[in-house]
């Protein structure tokens, strides 16, 4: 390209006028000064409002605390009196039942599972709240006199009010005494059956009867019989003792039908347990 450098002219205004290739040189410099202007600016972005997290409304659902299990075990004010240790035997968590009238009863079992017979036995229920408080407790004798190795027998309390904030039951060994020299013995159990009084009622009485044999030499006198009742989860729902003290003695080797009506602290009644023990003449 050939570049007009000819003198400027003025036209007939009276103004200057630039050759043409000098107009187009200027122009061309210009355009570049306004695109380099232009690629240095910023455009600032659209202001927002914050958003907020998720995590910040996203609630976990709290976990229930169970209300009708013991969550841990008494506090040390649950502690017993200064006594002698008693012996290690194995004694059930008692099951409690509130009756009509706003009391409480409390069953469980006791097991001998010593070598020795025992006697005296006494357990303490302790009733507490869900965080293990001691509310209310009570003792209860074994139902039996003595308790022979192997055998067991049911325990009960009785409170008169159940509180608002109970939530659990525990029992205790209070006392076990060796049974050295006792006269009291226990008798075999035969042919236990039990039906309702009324089949057709669900809530009906129950009547318990069994054979009880003297396996002892000699004769036997003022004899006890226990009946326990269970529900088909193997809890006490209730017992039964009866002294036979107008039965004359039972001579050795001799057996007696008994029969005695029970009613327990909730129905049905799946099964029963009976034992008995007297005195040796």
């Amino acid at each position: 390209m050939m570049w007009d450098n000819s003198p400027a002219s003025l036209d007939n205004e009276g103004f200057l006028v630039v050759r043409r290739a000098r107009f187009v040189w200027l122009w061309y410099w210009v355009g570049m000064l306004v695109v380099g202007c232009a690629s240095n600016a910023s455009i600032s972005p659209t202001p927002r409002n914050a958003t907020l997290t998720l995590l910040g409304w996203t609630l976990t659902p709290p976990t229930a605390t169970p209300r009708s299990r013991l969550i841990r075990t008494p506090t040390p004010r649950v502690t017993f009196p200064f006594m002698p240790t008693p012996l290690p035997l194995t004694v059930g968590p008692p099951d409690c039942y509130e009756t009509p009238v706003g009391s409480l009863w409390c069953f469980g079992i006791i097991h001998n599972t010593l070598l020795v017979p025992l006697e005296s036995i006494i357990v303490r229920v302790y009733l507490v709240d869900q965080d293990g408080h001691l509310l209310a407790e009570a003792e209860a004798a074994c139902a039996r006199s003595v308790l022979m190795p192997n055998e067991q027998a049911p325990y009960g309390v009785m409170f008169l009010s159940a509180p608002a904030s109970m939530v659990g039951s525990l029992a205790a060994l209070v006392q076990a005494v060796e049974a050295v020299n006792s006269s009291i013995t226990s008798l075999t159990i035969g042919d236990v059956q039990f039906t309702k009084h009324d089949p057709q009622d669900a809530d009906s009485p129950i009547s318990v009867l069994s054979k009880l044999i003297n396996p002892a030499n000699s004769s036997i006198s003022d004899i006890m019989v226990v009946v326990t009742m269970f529900d088909h989860q193997g809890r006490v729902t209730g017992f039964r003792q009866v002294r036979l003290q107008d039965h004359p003695a039972l001579a050795s080797g001799e057996s007696l039908l008994f029969d005695v009506t029970a009613i327990p602290q909730v129905f049905p009644v799946n099964t029963v347990q009976v034992s008995a023990e007297g005195r040796r003449n």
